[in-house]
């Protein structure tokens, strides 16, 4: 696998608490990692620097060995990096699919990857949008606003997926049906880094996992070895 993503010594601040505290990871193409850790320990906080949407305080950020660390959360979007974020943050007031087309418009500048979603396969995986398309985004469910923001990611065809707690108050049969997704978008060659509290979904689709604590990678390998490390999963996870 060849390296899409490296990220050395990032450094997050709040005023004077400093969030993130220079930790290292590396995401490679074609494979799905998982950044995992108790609540407020820097996660999202972490995607959020990545994206460009949180300031950082040092380190570097390289996207398909580009140093995009001064590029704004645009110029990020345009090179291919697709932030699902916490929350959805959906248009509420725009229509499911003007919520798509806005998606699209990001990526028509530059060299689409070669793994995304026409608005027609969007509608194939997802009948209720089809169905809902002309409806404010608003007024959807939480699982259908969390299938509308994960495909405004997907019709940018990017080259790195980045997402937030997708799991958040979702039933389970919807968190299951995410799952579903993360591993066809590996499955068909694409890369994504997922931020996850919920042990089944980060677990079940990654290939490798990092596990963070008090704003510091302190754990990191394949999914299987973290997995049958207890002590590890019991400090860091709160697991048996």
């Amino acid at each position: 696998m060849t390296n899409l993503l490296s990220v050395k010594d990032l450094a997050v601040s709040y005023g004077a608490s400093q969030v993130v505290n220079g930790i290292d990871l590396e995401v490679n193409r074609g494979e799905v990692v998982a950044l995992m850790g108790r609540n407020g320990v820097g996660k999202s906080t972490t995607v959020g620097a990545l994206a460009g949407i949180v300031p950082t305080a040092g380190g570097t950020v390289e996207l398909d060995g580009a140093d995009i660390t001064d590029w704004t959360a645009t110029k990020r979007s345009r090179a291919g990096m697709a932030l699902v974020a916490q929350g959805r943050r959906l248009f509420g007031e725009l229509t499911v699919e003007e919520n798509l087309i806005v998606g699209k418009s990001l990526a028509k500048h530059r060299r689409l990857g070669p793994h995304g979603w026409t608005l027609d396969e969007t509608y194939e995986r997802f009948p209720v949008l089809h169905d809902r398309r002309k409806g404010h985004a608003g007024l959807l469910s939480g699982g259908e606003q969390q299938m509308v923001a994960i495909a405004r990611a997907m019709v940018t065809y990017p080259e790195l997926v980045l997402l937030d707690e997708p799991s958040e108050g979702l039933a389970p049969l919807i968190v299951e049906q995410v799952g579903e997704i993360v591993r066809e978008i590996r499955a068909n060659g694409g890369t994504v880094l997922i931020v996850e509290q919920n042990l089944g979904l980060g677990m079940g689709v990654a290939d490798r996992v990092y596990l963070m604590s008090k704003g510091e990678i302190v754990a990191s390998g394949q999914t299987e070895d973290v997995q049958d490390n207890t002590e590890l999963m019991h400090e860091y996870l709160g697991v048996g």
